[in-house]
């Protein structure tokens, strides 16, 4: 029996999926929040009308709305500088709501 499997190439970026469960993003060029929901939703295969906010990552964090539910986000290039023109409270929200919800986040500054 012939086994005819569809091979896809997909687009390959820094904010590719690493493992099943670990995504990477790369804050080099974020300016504004929707650069990070952008990221996140491009690297867990969020629906189009994945919501741009801290609501919409809690709830994809729980399963069942990205085709990737990641146990660890992998950041690269997340400087102080970018943290801080995005919102300090922001940040600290994201971090909370990886804890809550068991996600290892892993914030490379390089």
């Amino acid at each position: 029996m012939s086994n005819n499997k569809k091979i896809t190439k997909s687009k390959k970026s820094i904010n590719d999926v690493i493992k099943n469960d670990e995504i990477l993003l790369d804050a080099k060029n974020w300016k504004n929040k929707d650069d990070f929901y952008s990221s996140y939703s491009n690297a867990s295969i969020a629906p189009k009308w994945f919501g741009r906010n801290i609501d919409a990552l809690n709830d994809s964090f729980r399963g069942g709305i990205c085709k990737i539910t990641p146990k660890k986000i992998i950041i690269k290039n997340l400087t102080f500088e970018i943290k801080d023109f995005l919102g300090l409270s922001f940040w600290r929200e994201v971090e909370e709501i990886c804890k809550d919800n068991d996600i290892e986040l892993d914030i490379q500054n390089n």
